[in-house]
């Protein structure tokens, strides 16, 4: 697993900003299935504690890079790409 300042130079040798923005979130979203996987995660509580936590990391690493990258990012496409959680991911991660 990777730490926001290695996804932040990632994004910075990037010449397509997009494309290395969608890897990331992917690399993220992977991480997430490894991270449940080890902690062995069942509840929607350890989920949304993982998901926090991967936020809180790309959070971290749009501070990195100073762009135009918005915070809370990892969430909100996760909250797209799947909708039957993005109550959940909303409530319990954007809202507090």
């Amino acid at each position: 697993m990777k730490k926001a300042k290695e996804y932040a130079l990632q994004y910075n040798e990037s010449k397509d900003k997009d494309l290395a923005l969608t890897r990331i979130w992917m690399s993220m979203f992977d991480e997430s299935k490894e991270l449940m996987k080890a902690r062995h995660a069942k509840s929607d509580r350890a989920m949304v504690s993982i998901f926090r936590e991967l936020n809180n990391k790309w959070n971290s690493m749009v501070r990195l890079v100073g762009e135009d990258v918005l915070i809370d990012g990892f969430v909100n496409v996760l909250a797209k790409q799947m909708p039957t959680i993005a109550a959940v991911v909303k409530r319990e991660i954007l809202l507090k």
